[in-house]
């Protein structure tokens, strides 16, 4: 799990978009409330929410050693979003920064959006190019928000054809655990069973990390691999494993 927020210029216009998914249980729900008005604010807040969206809303992301992706400007967005996953990313240079989703939201629940600011550049914004990765938790719960300003997000890895092996010699049923989000345990192997799959952790039963929110794995809809895993994240689609 992880979120993608990619602010490209596309010719006089600055395209906001964010991906991926949340996961919460590094994070403090802190109470709720308003969103606030929507856009990007000094240099470390996105707000993908009309102004009266109530949300809750998670603490726990310290963010002052990568600090701002801006200056301290007020850039109220005042067009239309691509849908209605609302969220805003808070403070995220600082070491109280938030996360706010809709109430109900769960962890692993894959959220595009995008906003586009018309007749605007990354200097009329206060916006300075360049990566910046907000991370939170540890282990399981570990997770992150990477805000990209005029860099090309990297495109995972896509693997369209599953590798020749004999189901047989391992005895693998034909029932297992759909996941749409993560799973732990020893599995033989697993079937993509709805969309392309976006594995942001695997790995498999040596302990070697096959994919990462660094270097995500995308497996096409129908695609099996005999391949024993131990653990699994994803950010979209429907996995089958193989117990």
């Amino acid at each position: 799990m992880a979120l993608i927020v990619s602010i490209q210029q596309v010719a006089s216009n600055v395209v906001v978009t964010i991906n991926g998914s949340v996961n919460l249980a590094g994070l403090t729900n802190v109470g709720n409330g308003g969103s606030g008005t929507e856009g990007i604010f000094s240099g470390d807040t996105i707000k993908f929410a009309p102004s009266a969206t109530s949300l809750e809303w998670y603490q726990g992301i310290n963010g002052v050693a990568t600090g701002p992706f801006g200056s301290n400007s007020s850039n109220p967005f005042v067009g239309a979003y691509t849908t209605t996953d609302y969220i805003v990313l808070a403070n995220l240079s600082n070491s109280t920064g938030q996360i706010r989703v809709p109430a109900g939201y769960t962890s692993g629940t894959v959220i595009s959006n995008s906003m586009t600011f018309t007749s605007s550049s990354f200097f009329s914004l206060g916006l300075n190019v360049g990566t910046y990765v907000y991370s939170w938790g540890s282990g399981a719960n570990a997770d992150s928000v990477t805000v990209y300003v005029g860099v090309t997000p990297p495109s995972p890895t896509t693997i369209n054809a599953p590798l020749p092996f004999s189901w047989s010699l391992i005895g693998v049923n034909a029932t297992g655990v759909v996941s749409t989000s993560s799973v732990t345990g020893s599995f033989a192997g697993f079937t993509v069973v709805s969309g392309s799959a976006t594995f942001t952790g695997l790995k498999d039963a040596n302990g070697v990390n096959l994919a990462s929110i660094a270097s995500p794995l995308i497996v096409s809809a129908g695609v099996t691999y005999p391949i024993f895993v131990t653990s699994a994240s994803l950010s979209s689609g429907a996995v089958l494993f193989y117990p």
